[in-house]
């Protein structure tokens, strides 16, 4: 088993995957490990990490205030693991990210989209605005496949767009240098 560092240049051509065990966190960032997925997540300093469990799936929760799940957050960064992704969908996880990433794309031609090889791994991303509760939010989902394990890791981060650039300098390390597992 491999932890790799992920480092995600955003909307970049490439990218490179270090096999590395965790590194230091950066200033203002602590690791939370993942144990479920073998992984591990920055969290900035101040902000809450939640892990959900519900059906089966877990799901793990990054967000400047508490999070409750009957109460929705306005800023957050969602991270998930789909496992068994053909037989769940009947695709590689690849083509299974290309499918979400078009169905956002075609309900969404502003958004801006990319691909990027990380060894192992294969990014597909996407940024997009879109209105909730009567709020401009912009968006960022991120997929990281792993077709030889059949594993989708999925990040989401939104934020209103008034606190786009604020929020997305802090949250941005975070989806830049994710710890997983590329036997997962």
């Amino acid at each position: 088993m491999k932890r790799f560092v992920l480092t995600l240049p955003l909307l970049a051509l490439s990218s490179m995957a270090l096999a590395l065990d965790l590194p230091a966190p950066p200033r203002g960032y602590s690791w939370q490990e993942c144990p479920d997925v073998k992984g591990a997540l920055l969290v900035p300093d101040g902000w809450h990490f939640r892990r959900l469990e519900a059906e089966g799936k877990v799901a793990y929760f990054i967000t400047p205030e508490p999070f409750e799940p009957s109460r929705p957050f306005d800023v957050g960064l969602t991270f998930n693991v789909v496992q068994e992704v053909p037989q769940k969908v009947g695709k590689d996880p690849s083509g299974f990210a290309r499918q979400l990433i078009g169905t956002i794309t075609s309900s969404y031609p502003k958004a801006r989209t990319w691909e990027t090889d990380l060894g192992s791994f294969r990014g597909y991303g996407v940024i997009y605005q879109t209105s909730k509760e009567a709020a401009e939010v912009q968006l960022y989902k991120m997929v990281v496949t792993n077709d030889e394990t059949g594993t989708a890791f999925l990040v989401s981060f939104e934020a209103p767009v008034a606190e786009w650039e604020r929020r997305w300098a802090t949250i941005e390390p975070v989806v830049k240098q994710l710890a997983i597992d590329d036997e997962i």
